[in-house]
């Protein structure tokens, strides 16, 4: 897989807004886009990352797999509700 240098920053910014575990979506729309990121950018660094999603309620939530394995990620999108 290549990426050209806005894909890999967009790659890398995204893994950084998910480090700490389960964020929603409408959070990580309004942080990327205050960086200029689109919402496509964002989709596709997702797919990159191999980034999980889940709905809980009315909300969806971004999550990365690995880091799901350290933090429960329903009690994370507990904490974080």
């Amino acid at each position: 897989m290549s990426f050209n240098l806005n894909q890999r920053s967009t790659v890398e910014y995204s893994d950084t807004l998910l480090e700490k575990g389960p964020k929603a979506c409408g959070e990580l729309f309004a942080e990327a886009q205050a960086e200029s990121i689109s919402k496509h950018q964002l989709y596709r660094a997702k797919d990159d990352l191999g980034v999980k999603s889940v709905k809980r309620g009315d909300s969806w939530y971004w999550y990365i797999p690995v880091i799901e394995q350290t933090f429960n990620c329903d009690q994370a999108i507990e904490a974080i509700s």
